[in-house]
Protein backbone atom coordinates (compact mmCIF):
# COMPACT_ATOMS: atom_id res chain seq x y z
CA UNK A 1 0.00 0.00 0.00
CA UNK A 2 1.13 3.22 -0.90
CA UNK A 3 1.02 6.97 1.68
CA UNK A 4 0.15 9.18 -0.77
CA UNK A 5 1.51 12.73 0.54
CA UNK A 6 3.51 13.67 -2.73
CA UNK A 7 2.67 10.23 -4.46
CA UNK A 8 4.34 10.53 -7.63
CA UNK A 9 4.08 8.51 -10.66
CA UNK A 10 4.22 9.14 -14.57
CA UNK A 11 1.09 9.66 -17.17
CA UNK A 12 1.58 10.97 -20.33
CA UNK A 13 -2.35 10.48 -21.06
CA UNK A 14 -2.35 13.05 -18.43
CA UNK A 15 -0.20 15.24 -19.48
CA UNK A 16 -1.27 15.10 -23.27
CA UNK A 17 -5.27 16.50 -22.21
CA UNK A 18 -5.51 20.16 -23.14
CA UNK A 19 -6.39 22.89 -20.61
CA UNK A 20 -10.37 23.06 -20.06
CA UNK A 21 -12.98 21.43 -18.29
CA UNK A 22 -15.54 18.30 -19.05
CA UNK A 23 -17.36 16.13 -16.76
CA UNK A 24 -17.77 12.48 -17.44
CA UNK A 25 -20.62 9.79 -16.21
CA UNK A 26 -19.38 7.20 -14.25
CA UNK A 27 -21.64 4.34 -12.63
CA UNK A 28 -22.31 4.15 -9.25
CA UNK A 29 -22.43 1.27 -6.55
CA UNK A 30 -23.71 2.29 -2.86
CA UNK A 31 -22.44 5.59 -3.45
CA UNK A 32 -18.69 4.64 -4.75
CA UNK A 33 -17.54 4.71 -8.24
CA UNK A 34 -17.45 1.82 -9.88
CA UNK A 35 -14.24 1.05 -12.77
CA UNK A 36 -14.87 -2.27 -14.47
CA UNK A 37 -18.11 -2.95 -12.79
CA UNK A 38 -20.45 -5.51 -13.03
CA UNK A 39 -23.77 -5.00 -14.46
CA UNK A 40 -25.02 -5.68 -11.37
CA UNK A 41 -22.77 -3.26 -9.82
CA UNK A 42 -24.41 -0.41 -12.09
CA UNK A 43 -27.18 0.74 -10.07
CA UNK A 44 -26.81 4.38 -10.44
CA UNK A 45 -24.73 7.10 -11.79
CA UNK A 46 -23.37 10.40 -11.04
CA UNK A 47 -20.86 12.71 -13.09
CA UNK A 48 -17.30 13.46 -12.64
CA UNK A 49 -16.08 17.30 -13.06
CA UNK A 50 -12.47 17.23 -14.86
CA UNK A 51 -10.96 20.75 -14.49
CA UNK A 52 -7.48 21.13 -16.30
CA UNK A 53 -4.57 23.29 -16.31
CA UNK A 54 -1.10 23.46 -17.31
CA UNK A 55 0.55 22.78 -14.24
CA UNK A 56 -3.00 20.28 -12.20
CA UNK A 57 -6.04 18.96 -13.02
CA UNK A 58 -8.86 18.34 -10.47
CA UNK A 59 -11.24 15.56 -10.42
CA UNK A 60 -14.61 15.93 -8.16
CA UNK A 61 -18.02 14.71 -8.17
CA UNK A 62 -20.74 17.22 -9.43
CA UNK A 63 -22.75 15.95 -6.47
CA UNK A 64 -20.56 17.16 -3.73
CA UNK A 65 -20.81 13.57 -2.30
CA UNK A 66 -16.81 12.30 -1.57
CA UNK A 67 -15.12 10.80 -3.90
CA UNK A 68 -14.51 6.87 -3.52
CA UNK A 69 -13.50 4.74 -6.40
CA UNK A 70 -13.77 0.63 -6.29
CA UNK A 71 -11.73 -1.16 -9.21
CA UNK A 72 -12.26 -4.61 -10.10
CA UNK A 73 -9.40 -6.32 -13.04
CA UNK A 74 -6.33 -6.63 -14.11
CA UNK A 75 -3.81 -6.04 -10.97
CA UNK A 76 -5.62 -6.59 -8.78
CA UNK A 77 -4.97 -10.47 -7.02
CA UNK A 78 -8.60 -10.69 -6.31
CA UNK A 79 -12.21 -11.31 -7.71
CA UNK A 80 -13.64 -8.52 -5.32
CA UNK A 81 -13.70 -4.84 -5.95
CA UNK A 82 -10.67 -2.63 -4.21
CA UNK A 83 -10.68 0.66 -3.21
CA UNK A 84 -8.55 2.83 -4.51
CA UNK A 85 -8.68 5.52 -1.32
CA UNK A 86 -8.40 4.48 2.42
CA UNK A 87 -11.32 6.72 2.79
CA UNK A 88 -12.82 8.76 0.79
CA UNK A 89 -11.92 12.08 -0.33
CA UNK A 90 -13.41 15.63 -1.30
CA UNK A 91 -11.49 15.98 -4.52
CA UNK A 92 -8.18 14.73 -6.15
CA UNK A 93 -6.00 17.07 -6.86
CA UNK A 94 -2.86 16.27 -8.79
CA UNK A 95 -0.25 18.57 -9.77
CA UNK A 96 2.28 18.34 -12.40
CA UNK A 97 6.13 17.25 -11.06
CA UNK A 98 9.53 18.51 -12.50
CA UNK A 99 8.71 16.03 -15.79
CA UNK A 100 6.30 16.74 -18.52
CA UNK A 101 4.55 13.36 -17.64
CA UNK A 102 5.70 13.47 -13.81
CA UNK A 103 2.32 13.74 -11.53
CA UNK A 104 2.25 13.88 -7.77
CA UNK A 105 -1.04 14.31 -5.66
CA UNK A 106 -1.50 17.32 -4.07
CA UNK A 107 -3.36 16.47 -0.37
CA UNK A 108 -1.41 14.91 2.57
CA UNK A 109 -4.68 13.15 3.93
CA UNK A 110 -4.96 10.93 0.70
CA UNK A 111 -3.99 7.77 1.51
CA UNK A 112 -4.11 5.46 -1.91
CA UNK A 113 -5.60 1.90 -0.74
CA UNK A 114 -3.63 -0.02 -4.25
CA UNK A 115 -1.60 1.80 -6.56
CA UNK A 116 -2.88 -0.10 -9.43
CA UNK A 117 -6.26 0.47 -8.88
CA UNK A 118 -5.16 4.31 -8.53
CA UNK A 119 -3.10 4.14 -12.09
CA UNK A 120 -6.13 2.46 -13.46
CA UNK A 121 -8.99 5.55 -11.96
CA UNK A 122 -6.42 7.63 -13.81
CA UNK A 123 -5.78 5.80 -16.85
CA UNK A 124 -9.76 5.90 -17.47
CA UNK A 125 -10.32 9.21 -16.62
CA UNK A 126 -7.36 10.35 -18.87
CA UNK A 127 -9.11 8.07 -21.91
CA UNK A 128 -12.57 9.33 -21.60
CA UNK A 129 -11.65 13.29 -21.17
CA UNK A 130 -9.05 12.59 -24.05
CA UNK A 131 -11.92 11.21 -26.15
CA UNK A 132 -14.26 14.41 -25.42
CA UNK A 133 -11.65 16.56 -26.05
CA UNK A 134 -11.11 14.80 -29.48
CA UNK A 135 -13.01 17.17 -31.82
CA UNK A 136 -13.75 14.51 -34.65
CA UNK A 137 -15.77 12.31 -31.97
CA UNK A 138 -19.53 12.87 -31.73
CA UNK A 139 -20.49 14.01 -28.54
CA UNK A 140 -23.30 11.23 -28.20
CA UNK A 141 -20.20 8.68 -28.41
CA UNK A 142 -18.84 9.14 -24.91
CA UNK A 143 -20.89 10.21 -22.17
Amino acid sequence: MIESEGYSFKSHNLSDLQIGSLDMGVPLHKKIVQLNALREHREDKTRLDVDISESMIVIKRQDDEPLQVQYRGPGVNTDKRVKVFKKPISDLVLIRGRSKNEWISAEKDVSINNDVAFDNFLYQVSLVAGWKQAPELDDDIVQ
